[in-house]
């Protein structure tokens, strides 16, 4: 009865009420004896719901006197006994108790409701003891007989519990729990969302589209405040499943993690932060700015995967970190780097190449971010060099070759590194399309960028890598790239183009060679040597990308890595390389002859035009 007055009132036990408490510990000691099942059951679930745990020494009493009724205990006195043990964080004294919990369990399984199993299960999960395989499928099945009667909170705990033991799931359990789900969505409090999405993303089990936006309903409703935890593991959750990014959930729980952010840990800060890159859903300038505060806070106390996940986060969204983050972030780098695995290190460098962090750039930083930036970059390659991880996966291979060829780091010891990866790789068969397309575009940078292939065409190397790639690499970049549509853009772009010149353009013209999509290719037209003569020389013709937003960082004119890397491989062949970025055609648009303008002053340094 205190135990049921003090739950319903909120309140925690304070002097008499405590000395009383432990005047019933030394009573109960004298009669244990003489307890029933649910005698036993009852005092156990008290001392839980009261948040305080009986002496070792009448936990001992309790729990073997409990061993002794096995043949007598029911559903309910299982389900709260092993739930309070769970919920004091006190694991039994005695290594038996639990199986032969468990045995009894499986033998009163057809009469347990769905709270007894969801409670029995999730505090099996907390007490992390794995369930026996006979019960397991014993649950299954019961739970499957009774899905239409099970709560919010109920599917909650047992998704939760059996993601947290990796039990072995049927599918069609997990729908049946899921379509019950979505019937009863509208009492399912932030706590539900956020355990069973954490728990289906744990499990690789993808919900069905009725439970999705069910979802999306429920959170469009809730007025429920969420805690820092339930928010980050909700977004965790919804982008490992790769659901709708733009969904009316995602949006209002990035506007709770504006309001939460100064009170996110460092797995909170850093989840929250992938997950919106990884959904590609770009949060407000109010809420980027508070995430990047709160990093600053929190970096000296970062471990490598909150580091790994911030930095993805960045260059999933396309991002550049404020100038002072950036520093916090390679701090963080250099003090973590010696725990960091080869998925953190590969992690950390895509994203800087992913941001154009080229050697030009890095040089026109602030003197202490960019001393900062180059230090974090030599110790995460350094890092790579001499990892002690018996196997090195083809896939980081590629990303960190692919890095560096961004980056325009060409630090000797960690290309021969990656090299001799990616050839081990090659001779087995393992790498993947976007592996084979990073190293194609590595590949090229060693044929095309000088300083690069000096250092790898000593000792053979490359024509080693090259020999076991068979052009592989090549075939699947091809592929992708005759896969590229035309946009409005870059249509308007050619249709103002044709009027200014005779020449050959071709519209997504494919570079059989290097592998790459040009945009608008003039092929025949007059050159201007760099003298302002007329030449060309062995010079393909000229290239005219048109860059969209995509091709740039959010709210900002600078190219992302995988432009500026096509820039570089096309000039390095020979190309006269146009961009036409998609703010000065606006701009062109909105003027008498402006567009035309605009090629003329783009076009007319490269090659002769017919109205000059």
């Amino acid at each position: 009865r205190l135990a049921r007055v003090t739950r319903n009132r909120g309140d925690r036990l304070q002097g008499e009420t405590r000395s009383a408490v432990g005047l019933l510990d030394k009573q109960c000691a004298k009669i244990v004896g003489d307890l029933v099942p649910q005698g036993v059951a009852n005092y156990l679930w008290s001392s839980a719901t009261l948040g305080r745990a009986p002496p070792a020494s009448l936990l001992l009493l309790l729990t073997g006197h409990f061993t002794k009724l096995m043949s007598q205990l029911k559903p309910q006195n299982i389900s709260n006994t092993i739930w309070a043990l769970a919920t004091l964080h006190v694991p039994p004294p005695d290594r038996d108790f639990i199986p032969m919990v468990q045995t009894a369990a499986l033998r009163e399984i057809a009469g347990f409701k769905p709270q007894e199993i969801s409670n029995m299960v999730w505090a099996l999960a907390t007490l992390e003891t794995p369930i026996d395989r006979d019960l397991s499928h014993a649950i299954s099945a019961r739970v499957g007989q009774q899905a239409s009667a099970w709560e919010p909170q109920n599917i909650a705990n047992l998704l939760w519990a059996f993601a947290t033991l990796k039990e072995k799931t049927d599918p069609r359990l997990v729908e049946a729990l899921l379509d019950q789900g979505a019937r009863t969505i509208d009492q399912f409090g932030p706590q539900n969302i956020s355990n069973t999405l954490w728990a289906l993303s744990t499990m690789q089990i993808k919900p069905p589209k009725s439970f999705v936006d069910a979802i999306s309903r429920r959170m469009d409703q809730m007025s429920d405040p969420f805690k820092p935890q339930e928010v980050a593991n909700s977004l965790w959750g919804w982008a490992t499943l790769a659901l709708p990014g733009h969904s009316i959930a995602v949006i209002k729980w990035a506007q709770q993690s504006l309001r939460l952010v100064s009170h996110f840990n460092n797995q909170d800060t850093a989840n929250v932060l992938w997950s919106l890159g990884t959904l590609q859903h770009h949060p407000d300038a109010a809420l980027m700015t508070a995430l990047c505060a709160r990093i600053v806070e929190q970096c000296g106390s970062f471990n490598p995967q909150d580091l790994a996940n911030c930095m993805s986060g960045f260059g999933w969204l396309y991002v550049e970190p404020e100038p002072n983050t950036l520093l916090a972030l390679c701090r963080a780098a250099r003090q973590v780097v010696g725990s960091m695995s080869l998925q953190h290190l590969s992690s950390c460098m895509w994203t800087l190449a992913q941001l154009g962090m080229t050697a030009s750039v890095r040089a026109a930083l602030e003197p202490k971010v960019r001393e900062e930036l180059e230090e974090a970059i030599g110790v995460l390659a350094d890092a790579v060099v001499t990892t002690r991880e018996t196997t090195f996966p083809a896939e980081l291979a590629a990303i960190i070759a692919w890095s560096c060829s961004v980056l325009e780091y060409f630090h000797p010891p960690l290309i021969s590194k990656v090299m001799q990866v990616l050839t081990a790789a090659f001779e087995k068969g393992a790498m993947d399309d976007v592996g084979l397309r990073q190293t194609h575009q590595f590949l090229l940078s060693c044929s095309l960028v000088p300083e690069l292939r000096a250092l790898v065409e000593d000792g053979g190397a490359l024509s080693e890598l090259k020999d076991v790639e068979k052009g592989q690499c090549l075939q699947s970049f091809l592929k992708q790239s005759t896969h590229f549509e035309s946009s409005a853009l870059q249509r308007d772009v050619g249709s103002v183009l044709s009027k200014m010149t005779d020449a050959k353009i071709t519209e997504e013209f494919i570079d059989e060679t290097l592998g790459y999509s040009i945009d608008l290719f003039i092929s025949g037209a007059p050159l201007l040597s760099t003298e302002g003569g007329t030449g060309g020389g062995d010079c393909p013709g000229v290239a005219v990308e048109v860059d969209g937003p995509f091709h740039f960082l959010k709210s900002s004119e600078r190219l992302q890595g995988r432009t500026i890397i096509k820039r570089q491989h096309l000039a390095c062949a020979g190309y006269r390389v146009v961009s036409v970025p998609y703010w000065s055609w606006d701009t062109a648009t909105r003027k008498d002859g402006g567009r035309l303008a605009l090629l003329q002053e783009l076009l007319s340094p490269v090659m002769r035009l017919a109205d000059a």
